[in-house]
């Protein structure tokens, strides 16, 4: 069971699978979360250092 977000929670979503990407963002985005995304371990690390997600 999914609900809406209180806050607009930021999600950090790494997959090198675009389909995986395509539906985490969607689902997470239906949610009210903000979502982030990366393709790669190295760019997931430069998200971070510049922006902390909760999850």
């Amino acid at each position: 069971m999914m609900h809406s977000a209180t806050r607009r929670d930021i999600v950090l979503v790494v997959d090198d699978s675009p389909e995986t990407l395509s539906l985490l963002t969607d689902a997470l985005e239906e949610a009210g979360v903000t979502v982030l995304v990366a393709v790669e371990g190295a760019n997931a690390l430069t998200l971070v250092a510049q922006i902390t997600p909760d999850v």
